[in-house]
């Protein structure tokens, strides 16, 4: 996105340059939503959904319940995956992906690591797993793009928000690409 915002800035001035990059934005949620709509039908048919959580923070996980409703339920497949925090450096990401893995591991769950240290190699979630419906437990880009939203558009994506938002974040919270992008969120109160 961000090529396309430095190509109007180059060729538009302010007003025209938002105003064209809005509607370039709606478009994109408009296939994106009608990419949905096509999972959604070939989901419907399966003996097997496949489902992936990524996490990325341990401490921020509030999807207990869901997971094991699913490990549960025939129909389901569910995997939690986690992400590398990448802000501050290998050794900030690898020590955090430790800590989250312990955490699940401690929980009966098989947790799987983004990031094979042995091999150097990454998760390739999207080919390897192929999942059908992905949870996302943080909206913010903390990550590696393959385990970000704009890398699932054909896929159904959920979020489960961390913590309880305040209203006066509303464009953060609430109105960023991603939120506007995933299939379902599952919002604190109406109000949210």
């Amino acid at each position: 996105m961000s090529l396309i915002k430095n190509i109007l800035k180059k060729i538009l001035p302010g007003f025209a340059r938002k105003w064209a990059f809005n509607i370039y934005i709606r478009t994109k949620i408009k296939r994106v939503q009608y990419n949905q709509r096509k999972a959604e039908k070939k989901i419907r048919g399966k003996n097997k959904i496949r489902v992936v959580f990524f996490v990325v923070h341990a401490p921020i996980w509030k999807l207990d319940n869901v997971y094991r409703k699913m490990l549960d339920d025939d129909r389901f497949d569910p995997s939690i995956v986690i992400c590398p925090y990448t802000p501050f450096g290998k050794k900030i990401m690898n020590q955090f992906m430790d800590e989250a893995f312990i955490v699940f591991e401690r929980k009966g769950y098989k947790p799987i690591r983004a990031y094979n240290s042995t091999t150097g190699k990454w998760l390739d979630v999207k080919n390897e797993m192929k999942p059908d419906i992905i949870f996302f437990t943080n909206p913010h880009y903390l990550t590696k793009k393959e385990y970000y939203i704009s890398h699932y558009l054909n896929s159904l994506t959920c979020y489960v928000p961390y913590a309880f938002m305040t209203p006066n974040t509303y464009d953060y919270q609430f109105n960023q690409f991603f939120h506007n992008t995933v299939w379902k969120a599952f919002y604190e109160t109406p109000i949210h």
